[in-house]
């Protein structure tokens, strides 16, 4: 926190006692997720055994930070979306 203002934000849960997921990082000017990184780390290191993530490849900051991390490469899951025409009826 810098003048009372979040600069840098990575959402954190446990899966089970000993695993810990991450996703969703965040930060308000670039390069200060790269500062908040090993506080984190450090601390999940000690509190856990296991350390997954969820890592959006259509967000470049979590692609930055999965690259920072010891992951192997993986395959990625593939989203779709399509828009829905506009109806009045109701589903």
């Amino acid at each position: 926190m810098v003048n009372e203002h979040l600069e840098a934000w990575l959402f954190s849960f446990a899966d089970s006692p000993t695993s810990v997921a991450i996703a969703w990082p965040g930060e308000r000017h670039s390069g200060q997720l790269d500062h908040l990184l090993p506080v984190i780390l450090s601390w999940l290191q000690r509190h856990f055994h296991t350390l997954t993530g969820e890592f959006d490849t259509t967000d470049p900051l979590a692609m930055h930070l999965q690259s920072r991390l010891p992951f192997p490469p993986t395959a990625a899951y593939m989203t779709y979306q399509r828009q829905l025409p506009i109806s009045n009826k109701r589903i």
